[in-house]
């Protein structure tokens, strides 16, 4: 499935510099490594920054000079039986809507494949036709309810953590429905938040506490 994504994405993407639509013609580059966007947004009142792969920009509204969209690209087989579509759609449609509603893509590209990956038809999908269809199978709310509680549960287990270094790693459990978790204190290959940024906060806190202590 990887090499086919591959293939697709070369067939349906373009690697460019500069904005498409424009009097500069945009330089084409080749497609490589993988586009990560950073987002910000309010979920119950929980306020959330992530970063989250991106395939593609929608190019479209640059010519009219439009705030930027994305869209995403997917591979689905184009025959499948009844008890096929159903797991399909708990299993992948479910974490296709998953990712591009949090990413706020509303438009999705899919690829129908046969069994040697090739690809007959691409048709899109609006993200809230893709959950209508999968009805009988999921619901939105129960998925919007499960991501408050649990991120509720992360922000008091957080809440006492005064540390930048300090990476919580969480595991869902299936099976019995628990999130476990480990932290690890020391910087480590699960360390995101760069050393300049760290140093940067820490002195700003010093800062601030000294003129704090000083005004008191």
């Amino acid at each position: 499935m990887t090499k086919w994504m591959r293939a697709l994405k070369k067939r349906c993407l373009t690697a460019g510099v500069g904005p498409i639509g424009s009097s500069d013609r945009p330089r084409e580059i080749k497609l490589k490594g993988q586009y990560y966007c950073i987002f910000s947004t309010d979920i119950c009142g929980i306020h959330v920054l992530f970063d989250a792969p991106i395939i593609a920009e929608h190019s479209i509204n640059t010519i009219c000079g439009l705030p930027k969209t994305f869209v995403d690209l997917k591979l689905r087989l184009d025959k499948m039986k009844p008890w096929e579509w159903s797991d399909h759609n708990r299993n992948e449609v479910l974490k296709w809507w998953a990712e591009s509603f949090l990413a706020g893509i509303e438009k999705i590209y899919i690829a129908y494949h046969d069994k040697q990956g090739n690809v007959h038809k691409i048709i899109h999908r609006k993200l809230r036709e893709l959950w209508r269809e999968c009805e009988h199978d999921w619901s939105p709310n129960i998925c919007g309810h499960f991501l408050r509680r649990c991120l509720g549960n992360i922000k008091t287990l957080l809440a006492d953590v005064d540390s930048a270094s300090t990476v919580y790693l969480l595991e869902y459990d299936a099976e019995n429905g628990n999130i476990k978790y480990k932290y690890a204190e020391e910087r480590s290959e699960y360390t995101f938040i760069p050393d300049w940024f760290r140093l940067m906060m820490e002195e700003s806190l010093e800062h601030l506490n000294a003129a704090t202590q000083f005004s008191v």
